[in-house]
């Protein structure tokens, strides 16, 4: 794995990990991945590298990037960083990860099947993985306090809050998931993510938008306490060459345990799909 700046935000490098495909001469697209954590908190390499072997193994070189989270940056600013990805990835694709083309997969988790789903409108890609994702932030289960996240205890704003930073942040510990909860309860999460509501319609896809993006792969559970299932049932219906696998009775992030039967299953049937693409 090679760890290589790509851009900066503010003097904050912007770094992306690199996973060579170990096939010799593999002419298939890289997958580019985005992490998850609500915009609000995780890192790039929060996919088991046992998932990311499985690409690799298969043919697919891997990239994970940095972005920067909310609140301290904006999805504006958040966007920004991620273009800077894609201008470095143009350039630099073949004399630096010596590729032999710069066709791509989009790939994330939670909110970063949002932002795969997000630039696959906006760019030319050979197709997007979304596990467990959202297409748009008109959700009321977004705008509102969260029912499912109120059945915690509740969080005050002073305890949370001391984990926002005066300055940009790429990588959070796991204590800022408080952050993330707090915001999900009290229905603050979408007003954290813009200074600016008619942004929102910038960041969200339409039913037309969905009808016009490429190839897609979807997973999530039905019993998904974070992200509503209708999501994924909707893209199924509306993106024209999708595949919906669906879990009943999991959590929201069933891929965590990596040895797990619907882990597994995912990958395994993900692999074949983008085989036959």
């Amino acid at each position: 794995m090679k760890k290589i700046i790509y851009s900066t935000f503010k003097d904050l490098p912007l770094t992306l990990s690199f996973y060579e495909s170990n096939l010799a001469n593999s002419n298939k697209p890289a997958i580019i991945y985005f992490h998850g954590g609500g915009l609000v908190f995780g890192h790039r390499d929060d996919l088991p590298e046992s998932y990311i072997h499985s690409f690799t193994q298969s043919g697919y070189p891997f990239i994970s990037i940095d972005y920067v989270l909310a609140p301290e940056a904006k999805l504006d600013q958040i966007f920004l960083c991620i273009s800077h990805f894609f201008q470095w990835f143009e350039e630099n694709h073949m004399h630096i990860l010596h590729l032999q083309s710069n066709e791509k997969i989009l790939f994330g988790r939670i909110s970063g099947a949002y932002l795969a789903l997000q630039w696959a409108k906006r760019i030319n890609v050979n197709a997007v993985i979304a596990f467990y994702g959202y297409h748009s932030l008109f959700h009321n289960e977004f705008l509102l306090p969260s029912h499912n996240f109120q059945k915690y205890p509740s969080l005050s704003e002073t305890l949370v809050s001391k984990s926002i930073q005066k300055k940009p942040m790429v990588k959070t510990d796991l204590q800022r998931y408080l952050l993330y909860v707090f915001f999900r309860q009290s229905g603050t999460w979408v007003k954290n993510l813009t200074d600016v509501p008619k942004q929102l319609d910038t960041y969200s896809l339409t039913a037309h938008d969905l009808k016009n993006l490429p190839p897609t792969f979807l997973a999530a559970s039905r019993s998904d306490e974070d992200v509503p299932y209708s999501f994924s049932q909707l893209m199924s219906r509306l993106i024209p060459k999708s595949n919906l696998l669906t879990f009943d009775n999991l959590p929201h992030d069933f891929d965590r345990e990596v040895k797990g039967e619907a882990s597994q299953e995912s990958y395994r049937k993900l692999l074949l799909w983008l085989d036959n693409l």
